[in-house]
């Protein structure tokens, strides 16, 4: 998570942020740290539900805090908004898009 937080606040790429990804807060944290995109790895294997209960805890999480948008979400821990190359993805068009993939 540390290094998320010290990539992104050097390189103007999108970040993947991966490792003891296991639950919402955990997903949200390295997005706000600075990640573009998130991990799921081992967690699957415990639980293979893993990935669809984390993206129903962000979703959950962006409802109760008025969030639209995930881009809004990326990289807040880093201060002032910085300028970034990917595009805003509003947190329907995404979590539809992730599903699709996960299925």
């Amino acid at each position: 998570l540390y290094l998320v937080y010290q990539v992104a606040r050097k390189v103007k790429v999108p970040v993947i942020g991966c490792g003891g990804i296991v639950s919402a807060d955990d997903a949200l944290q390295f997005i706000m740290a600075g990640a573009s995109a998130i991990q799921v790895g081992t967690a699957n294997f415990a639980d293979p539900h893993a990935s669809l209960d984390i993206l129903e805890g962000i979703k959950r999480f962006m409802i109760a805090e008025g969030v639209s948008k995930l881009d809004e979400l990326i990289g807040v821990a880093l201060g002032p908004r910085k300028q970034r190359l990917h595009s805003p993805v509003s947190y329907k068009e995404g979590f539809r898009c992730i599903i699709m993939r996960s299925s």
